[in-house]
């Protein structure tokens, strides 16, 4: 446990109270579901809760074809992380490249939450990885030897500076089934 109380589908730290019920559940759902998954398991909702996508990859990531990924247009996106890791920035290109509304990880510790309100115009995209550089050896520099704490710390005014709405927030997911 880490110390993060018991998650609920009506958690407005976990689950936005601007999603409808039925996706917040679904996310829930999905996401302790697919927790523990040895590999990444991506599921595409609907802005109404409705299934578009849910398919499985390798350990370190889900590929997706081009008709996937148009399914992520205006869609809430959630995925596992098999350890505990910040998105990378494969999953803030998808973000921007799929214009979801929101791009959501979950690993054992952390839920992560990507947002633009402003949609994700082109811009920011081009600012993303030049803004994220710097930002990383700031941290190191800071002390920060954990990678991904350090991560974390430059994901997080790397967003902020491109007016993006990204969260950790702890939870308690279920325990993991013994094999």
């Amino acid at each position: 446990m880490n110390g993060a109380a018991a998650a609920a589908w009506d958690d407005p730290q976990l689950y936005p109270m601007d999603l409808p019920e039925s996706l917040r559940f679904q996310l829930f759902t999905t996401e302790r579901a697919t927790v523990h998954c040895a590999n990444e398991v991506v599921s595409v909702f609907s802005q109404n809760g409705t299934r578009l996508l849910e398919k499985e990859g390798g350990p370190k990531a889900v590929s997706l074809t081009k008709a996937e990924q148009h399914k992520l247009a205006c869609a809430v996106v959630t995925h596992n992380h098999t350890a505990v890791a910040t998105p990378s920035i494969d999953d803030f290109l998808m973000a921007f490249d799929c214009h979801v509304v929101e791009l959501r990880a979950v690993d054992s510790k952390w839920i992560y939450r990507i947002r633009s309100l402003e949609g994700w115009p082109s811009y920011k995209r081009a600012f993303l990885i030049p803004l994220l550089a710097p930002n990383l050896v700031i941290a190191r520099l800071a002390g920060v030897t954990d990678v991904q704490e350090r991560n974390q710390a430059a994901w997080s005014v790397t967003a902020a500076a491109l007016n993006i709405d990204y969260r950790r927030v702890p939870w308690s997911p279920p325990v993991p089934p013994l094999i």
